[in-house]
C-alpha cells in the first residue's frame, strides 16, 4: 500500500511487481493447494483491487500477467497527479 501511494505522488507511471514463479514451492505436495496457486501472485491484486484508496490512483493492473502460470511478475499502472 506504501509503495503505490508514495510512487503515486511521486509520479511513477508504472509499478512492476515482482512476485516469482513459485518453483520451489511446496504445494504440490498438499492435495488441498493447487500447485498452480501463486500465494503473492494472486493475493497481491486481489488487496490491491479491494482497496478503494488504492484503486482511485490505479489506471490498470496486468491480470494477463496474474493469471499467466510462466510469468513471475506483473505491472501496476498508476493515474497521474491532476
Amino acid at each position: 500500500k506504501d509503495l503505490i501511494l508514495k510512487s503515486y505522488k511521486q509520479q511513477v507511471s508504472r509499478l512492476k511487481v515482482i512476485t516469482g514463479k513459485g518453483l520451489h514451492s511446496k504445494n504440490e505436495n498438499d492435495p488441498y493447494i493447487s500447485k498452480d496457486f501463486g500465494i503473492l501472485k494472486n493475493s497481491v491484486p486481489e488487496y490491491i483491487k479491494n482497496n478503494n484508496e488504492l484503486m482511485n490512483k490505479i489506471i490498470k493492473i496486468d491480470f494477463d500477467s496474474v493469471n499467466s502460470p510462466s510469468k513471475g511478475n506483473f505491472d501496476i499502472y498508476l493515474k497521474t497527479i491532476k
